[in-house]
């Protein structure tokens, strides 16, 4: 329970406890019905004013003094404590978000998720897991009180906002950033994120996801590096565990978590890379990493089991490889030192 919560919770007990004790008093001194006691106790501790429903004695006016300004103080008091931890609250969420972004003019080459719901927080997972810095995006914060309950995220690198909104993009660093991922599940929202990003930063990589199949060609058209469709990788994967009698197999071992857990990994040939104008054979990329490169992603063109003698390595070639976590991250060492 947090603090506001928690006060709200003691004022209502106090009141409770307080207009019990005025029942009992009028009740003890008094003499009067139980109703009756509770009625007069509620309309001195309101200060409401109505007239007394049964004449009072000497003791019971000098109680009722005494319960008028008890009541009054601890009302005072109640509000005054309610009202300090609004202001405090909101002035540590102001704080903390100044404190965000203050951080984030300082972060280069980091990535951002646009949508940290279903989709969105296993890209979150991937990248804590490589040790990526990210910023995340969502405009419900109850997603980030769920992330926070599965994953060791700082505070400081989730961002409260629309992402569709240019601003909300550039306080996520959008024009430093190396990749944006487009995770909301609405195809005319990540369209539109993916516009800002290509607008803000030219050169920076986008990966989207897509519900409707009819919308990939839009997305194709500004430029989106890669598009996942859901239901197209659902219907590859049931195709294909049919046409290959070895498949599923081969994918439960991949997937058993007793296993050392292999994947398909993509390694960018950076501009600075010491591998720019080699050949795969002169790379020695097997030799330094143990992985084989099966295919080369160049532009809108992919070079399945290329030569490793006449397959010469470009700036912005991805390379794909298959391994674990551990030799990919070893292989964009040695590509890209």
């Amino acid at each position: 329970m947090n603090t506001l919560a928690h006060r709200i919770f003691f004022a209502f007990f106090s009141v409770v406890i307080l207009l019990g004790t005025g029942t009992l008093g009028y009740h003890w001194i008094e003499g009067w019905p139980w109703f009756d006691a509770l009625y007069m106790s509620l309309i001195v501790m309101t200060t409401i004013g109505f007239a007394e429903i049964h004449p009072l004695s000497y003791g019971g006016r000098l109680f009722t003094i005494l319960y008028a300004l008890g009541s009054i103080s601890f009302f005072v008091g109640i509000l005054s404590l309610i009202g300090a931890q609004i202001i405090e609250n909101y002035l540590s969420t102001n704080n903390r978000r100044k404190r965000m972004l203050k951080e984030l003019l300082s972060i280069r080459q980091h990535y951002i998720i646009c949508g940290c719901g279903k989709v969105g927080k296993h890209v979150i997972e991937t990248l804590l897991k490589t040790k990526k810095r990210f910023v995340g995006i969502d405009i419900d914060p109850k997603t980030f009180d769920q992330l926070h309950q599965e994953y060791e995220i700082e505070s400081n690198w989730l961002l409260e906002g629309d992402a569709t909104d240019e601003d909300i993009l550039l306080q996520a660093g959008i024009e430093r950033a190396a990749a944006i991922f487009c995770c909301v599940r609405d195809d005319i929202k990540n369209l539109f994120i993916a516009m800002s990003a290509k607008q803000l930063n030219p050169s920076i990589k986008i990966a989207t996801y897509v519900i409707d199949d009819k919308n990939i060609t839009k997305f194709q058209h500004i430029g989106v590096d890669e598009i996942i469709s859901g239901d197209f990788l659902i219907g590859k994967h049931l195709a294909s565990s049919l046409l290959n009698k070895h498949f599923l197999s081969f994918v439960g071992e991949l997937e058993n978590p007793e296993e050392e857990r292999v994947f398909v990994g993509e390694v960018i040939v950076e501009p600075e890379s010491p591998l720019i104008g080699k050949n795969l054979r002169d790379a020695a990329i097997y030799q330094k990493t143990g992985l084989l490169v099966f295919a080369i992603k160049r532009g809108h063109q992919t070079f399945y089991n290329p030569d490793p003698t006449h397959a010469h390595l470009e700036s912005g070639d991805k390379l794909i490889v298959f391994g674990n976590e551990d030799q990919i991250r070893a292989l964009d060492r040695y590509v890209n030192g």
